[in-house]
């Protein structure tokens, strides 16, 4: 049986490895460039709308003529989606001087919207360089009286004096419409409905220490989602599955550990450019089990416990749809089961630590 159930966990083993191996070949390169002289972009949109390269011109056209000593004045990311009837919506996350700010814009097209998000970051650049650079409208054309055409009919004669023939009858001038003062008016629309969760899963080694005699090296699946697009919530669901663990010294108090973890929690996390942050805080259900080594009676035995774990969090975006995550923190077991060896003179085997640490690095899909 023992023999069977560690067969069963290779097999999970090398189907999590393989998993994460195949996550990091399929991630494709993407080198983070400034792709305006004034803005640090980051541009997350569908195939089918202009690049980041586009709207950088965009940029530089409407800031042309600023000096770019000190640039970038102002760090963004814009992520653009369409809603399910047709219309395009970005949400644009700024960071500069001023501090973050945060705007959902919506247009018709996607052209439209990579202007508008060009617009709106050199406005909160430099509004007079924009003003100076924007193209000048059109005025309205004047309406001018139109002239007589002459098909050969007698003239009338000129008014004299004398009452010869009646006075010719003045033409009323046509005078050019007055400009409507009144300026256009800025209706506000809805925000767009952006999707309730964004769910995530990720693939990592681990490492724990104090659980088992040695420091225990494993992979975990991990399945996260957030509730909101703007709070910094995010909840989580794991499971842990660790590599057999053996103390063979001194040889009647010997045994081959193995360690499965459950957990599930939640991190508040700040967004900056590329770069997440947060603080985490789980519930996690540990089960270990021993069998002895070197007995003249084969025993095994298990336990099951919970343990209370906190952790930092870091996640880099290495595109729209790809992170790579990384976090370290300490648990805390809530009991201490004692694995015994039968036949042992002093029987003791192995007994967690109270505080344990643990760390993992992975990748992560989003969608």
């Amino acid at each position: 049986m023992a023999d069977r159930l560690r067969h069963v966990r290779s097999r999970l083993l090398l189907a999590l490895a393989g998993a994460a191996i195949g996550q990091g070949m399929s991630v494709r390169s993407a080198i983070a460039s400034e792709v305006s002289s004034y803005v640090a972009l980051e541009w997350v949109a569908p195939d089918v709308c202009p690049d980041a390269l586009a709207v950088g011109k965009e940029l530089d056209r409407l800031l042309e003529g600023m000096s770019v000593s000190g640039a970038p004045f102002l760090r963004a990311r814009a992520e653009v989606r369409q809603d399910p009837s047709g219309s395009w919506a970005v949400e644009l996350r700024t960071t500069g001087s001023q501090g973050p700010g945060l705007r959902v814009v919506t247009a018709e097209s996607c052209r439209a919207l990579a202007d508008a998000t060009a617009l709106i970051l050199a406005l909160a650049v430099d509004p007079g360089r924009v003003a100076a650079n924007r193209p000048t409208e059109t005025t309205s054309p004047q309406i001018s009286a139109p002239t007589a055409r002459d098909d050969g009919s007698p003239r009338s004669p000129p008014p004299t004096g004398t009452g010869m023939g009646p006075p010719p009858t003045p033409t009323p001038p046509i005078a050019a419409a007055p400009k409507s003062t009144e300026r256009p008016r800025t209706v506000a629309r809805p925000a767009p409905k952006l999707p309730i969760m964004r769910w995530e899963a990720s693939a990592s080694g681990v490492l724990d220490f104090g659980t088992l005699p040695a420091s225990a090296p494993g992979v975990a699946a991990r399945v996260a989602f957030r509730p909101s697009m703007i709070l910094p919530l995010r909840l989580e669901l794991g499971a842990t599955l660790f590599f057999d663990e053996e103390r063979t010294l001194p040889a009647a108090q010997s045994g081959r550990f193995s360690l499965w973890a459950f957990d599930a929690g939640a991190c508040a996390e700040t967004p900056w450019v590329f770069i997440e942050v947060g603080a985490c805080a789980n519930v996690e259900a540990a089960w270990a089990q021993a069998v002895g080594l070197y007995e003249t009676q084969s025993s095994r035995g298990d336990a099951a416990w919970m343990v209370l774990r906190a952790r930092a969090t870091v996640a880099y975006r290495w595109s729209s749809a790809w992170a790579i995550r990384a976090d370290g923190g300490v648990g805390y077991n809530m009991s201490r089961p004692e694995f015994v060896s039968l036949g042992a003179s002093d029987g003791f085997i192995h007994q967690p630590a109270p505080v344990t640490g643990r760390g993992t690095l992975g990748l992560e899909i989003r969608f």
